[in-house]
This record gives structure tokens, sequence and C-alpha cells, in this order.
């Protein structure tokens, strides 16, 4: 009896010994960190064997070592980035812990360049790294099936496995409805695997577009229940980004669907005006205001800001608002008087004549109006003196305003300030508002067509104030030497 359980015992270790050399084999080695490879994949869509292109000469002599054999190698992800002499000292520490063996179907070599189609296997472990050079070649057992890799309804393990196994399909075949990535026919295949839960979580970790590190994850966990939760975290996170995805989509989606409408019904409108003899002709306008900022001398500033205002008035439809807004502004800074201006004529007898002839007597307003005269003529460049006339109305204040105009042969303005009580009757409005106009001066230069007028600002003493402002405020911005803003002299520095 003894005899014969030594004998049993000693074939017993012989099975396990030869078990053991049957999963353990010396392959060739790939450190390869963006392929991961599945093992017992259909050789169906979206699985044609994996197409892997590599270069450099420690692939190529591994690749032709594996189809002088048996057509098998093993690929491992690395723990972190190797260069080719980190991989002349690599160690099974440097891998991860679980690849892929796989089946090289045929291959093509140029120079150091190759390009192989494989099958994956077996999951595989290193247990000895052999040698490095002239490529890798470790010693690697097969990592055997679980044994729970059929579904029952025995124990409460399986009842978690299969519950497991359908929530990973639901999240899968609503990932496939969501994602335009993916076929509909991929959502089909799981039917066949849901009593393999081991394969039906390779499938879907193999099909959908993740991270190599979760890929990894999923070949490292052998165990069925384990792979299987770890695919469920993996696609719960998966699940969230698809559905942020496809609400960002369709939003985006709803607001090119608004433009095109718009578009549409614009392009509708176009042609009915048209037939109707209405055409817009917001495009000739534009046209126009280019071609007269064109052939207009005004200021690089003002140049600047006219091109500026074009560009946003062509992208505007000539119904809105804010293109009257912005036409009507175009329209003062191109029609401005900026390099327009009268010569003076400073004859001092000349103008004695013509104060004479208007006016009877006042013999000290008119010395006094010639001695200005008379320094101008002396000093070309001094900035224009302001003349303040105080009277009783009906003495010739505003006449005289007119005489030195004549005499100096410049355009007159008057600007009536009586009951004046907004502010933005000098300075200009806003152009927020819809309807907004210049200020008077800039309305007064363009009504002189000339850049150098003489202003009369009459009833100056009635001007008002309320809640909108002071205008005297602004006036004596306006009248001030230092911004160049002078009843006669050079053009007033007034924004529109």
């Amino acid at each position: 009896m003894k005899t014969e359980e030594k004998e049993n015992e000693s074939e017993n270790t012989i099975d396990q010994e030869e078990e053991k050399e049957e999963l353990t084999q010396e392959l060739p080695i790939l450190p390869l960190g963006d392929l991961v490879v599945f093992p017992y994949m259909p050789p169906v869509p979206p699985f044609p064997p994996h197409h892997v292109a590599l270069s450099g000469k420690m692939a190529t002599t591994a690749i032709e070592h594996a189809m002088e054999a048996d057509r098998v190698l093993c690929i491992f992800r690395p723990k972190r980035e190797l260069s080719k002499e980190d991989i002349k000292d690599i160690k099974a520490d440097d891998l991860s812990p679980v690849g892929s063996l796989i089946h090289i179907l045929r291959y093509k070599t140029d120079d150091e360049d190759v390009l192989f189609l494989a099958h994956g296997r077996e999951r595989v472990q290193i247990e000895e790294i052999l040698h490095t050079e002239p490529f890798v070649k470790a010693r690697v057992s097969i990592i055997g099936n679980d044994d729970s890799d059929s579904v029952s309804a025995d124990s409460e393990t399986d009842l978690e496995v299969e519950a497991l196994v359908r929530s990973n399909d639901e999240m899968f075949q609503r990932i496939v409805q969501m994602s335009s990535r993916y076929q509909e026919e991929y959502g089909s295949i799981t039917k066949t695997m849901l009593d393999e839960p081991g394969r039906l979580a390779d499938y879907i970790a193999a099909v959908l577009d993740l991270k190599s590190h979760d890929k990894q994850r999923i070949l490292e966990a052998v165990s069925i229940h384990e792979r299987l939760n770890t695919l469920a975290v993996i696609l719960a996170k998966e699940l969230d980004l698809h559905e942020l995805e496809s609400k960002i989509q369709n939003n985006a989606q709803a607001v090119i669907n608004k433009g095109q409408r718009e578009y549409y019904l614009r392009e509708q409108l176009k042609a009915i005006q048209t037939e109707l003899g209405e055409a817009d002709d917001l495009g000739l306008e534009i046209d126009e205001m280019r071609e007269q900022l064109r052939e207009t001398e005004i200021p690089e500033k003002a140049k600047q800001a006219a091109e500026k205002e074009l560009k946003r008035l062509s992208k505007m439809q000539s119904l809105s608002p804010e293109s009257t807004v912005s036409r009507n502004y175009l329209d003062w800074l191109l029609n401005l008087p900026w390099s327009v201006s009268t010569e003076d004529s400073l004859d001092l007898a000349a103008a004695k004549e013509i104060l004479d002839a208007d006016h009877y007597d006042l013999e000290k307003i008119k010395e006094r109006i010639l001695e200005h005269l008379a320094v101008r003529m002396l000093k070309a460049d001094m900035k224009g003196p302001i003349f303040c006339f105080v009277g009783p109305p009906g003495v010739g204040k505003t006449s005289l305003g007119k005489s030195i105009a004549r005499a100096m042969n410049r355009k007159f303005v008057r600007i009536s300030l009586g009951g004046m009580h907004d502010e933005a009757e000098i300075r200009g409005h806003r152009r927020t508002y819809i309807g907004s106009m210049p200020g008077r001066i800039v309305k007064g230069l363009r009504q002189a067509e000339s850049n150098n007028p003489v202003f009369m600002l009459d009833e100056i003493d009635k001007l008002g104030s309320d809640f909108r402002g002071d205008p005297a405020s602004a006036l004596l911005e306006v009248l001030d030497p230092g911004a160049e803003s002078l009843i006669y002299g050079q053009l007033p520095r007034c924004p529109l």
C-alpha cells in the first residue's frame, strides 16, 4: 500500500511539473506604453488583428526571433517612460505585473522599422528576465482563467457577479447609443457573452476608447469579481463624461441650428425685398463709406476708429438698431471737415472798413478787435482769443461776431445756449443710446464745412443746470485753450 501511495505521489508531482512547464515559456518581451491587448477577442469588428508599428533595432530583432519560433511574444506596459539605455538595464519591477501574450499573424520590416498584425491570446506575468540584448527576453507564466468564469445562482457571490454583469452591460449600451464613435453592432455582441463575465469585461474594455492605464487596470484584474468591479467604476466615469459631452454637443447644435435658421430667413427676406424692389443696400452703403474713407484726409486715430466701425457694421443686419447707430456715427465721422479750412485775411484796413460799415460808433469795441487782429498778424501760431460781449438785447453783440468772421474771411457759426439744461448738448450723447447725436460744437463744424470757423456762443448767461448735468462745466472744458477747443482755431476735441 505504501509503495502504491509513493507511486501516486510521484506521478502527481510529475504531472504538476509538466503542467508548470506548459504554463511557463521563454519569450521575447516588447515594452509598449500605449497598447494594451486583451486575450480571446473575436476577429470581428471592432477587432481586426492589432496593427502595431514600431521602430528600433531591438523591436525588429524581437519580432524576427518570434517569427522563427512559434510566432508568439509578450507585450508589457512599462510603469514609466523608458529610454534605450533604461531598456538595457530593465527589471521585472519596471514593467506592469500582467501583460499579454500575442500571436503574430504577419509582419513587415523596413530597416529598423517593423509593422505587424497580431491577436491577443493569454494573460501572462514575468517570472524572470533572461537577457536584454539584442532584445528583451524573459521567462513568463500564463495566468489561468478564474474558476468562477460562469454565472450561476447558487451563491451570493454569483448573484453579485450577475448583478455586475448586468450593470456593466447596461452602462456600455448607453455609452454606445450616446457616442457617434461606436457602431450600434458593438452593443449587440455582448448578448453572446453574458454567461462569460470575464470575456464580457475584456470585450467592453477593448471596444471603448479608454485610457491605457485604465485598460491596464482591467487586464491586471485576474479575478472575475475584481475585474467587473474595476470596470464598473471606469464605466460610470466614462458614462458621466459621455452624458456631459452629449449635453454640450446638443447645446452647440441648438445654437448652430438657430443661426442657420436665422440665416435662411434673412436670405428669404433679401429675396423678397429684391422682388419688391426694396433690396437691402447696406453692402453698397458700406462700400461707399470705405471709398470715402480712402479719399478723405483724416487723422490716423480717427481713420482707425472708422475702419473698426466699418468692420463691425459689415457684420450687422441692416434692420438692427445698432446698425442705425453705427451708420450715423460713421456718417458724422467721415463728413467732418478734418482737413478743410479757410485762409485768413488779416488786412487791418479792410477789417476796419467792414467794422465801420456794419456798426455805427462803438469805437472802443472796434479798436479792441483791431488790436487782436494786429497781434495775430505778428504771431501766426497764436491760439484764437475769446471775446466776451456783454450788453442788453439788440445792441449788436451777434452782428459783431458776424463782422469779425467776415473781416477774417472765416465761416460764422451761431449757437444759442438759452435754456440749455443737458450737458450732452455740448459733449454729445453716448453711442449706447438709440438716436445718439454729437454735440452742438461738432454740429457747428459740419454746418460750417470748415475746421476754423468763428463760433458765437449766444445767450451764455441763460444756461441752466438740472439732474442731467451742468452744461456750463462741459462748456468750460470745450473753451479750455489747453484742449485746443476754441472760439476759432483748431478743430475742437469733442467726442462723437
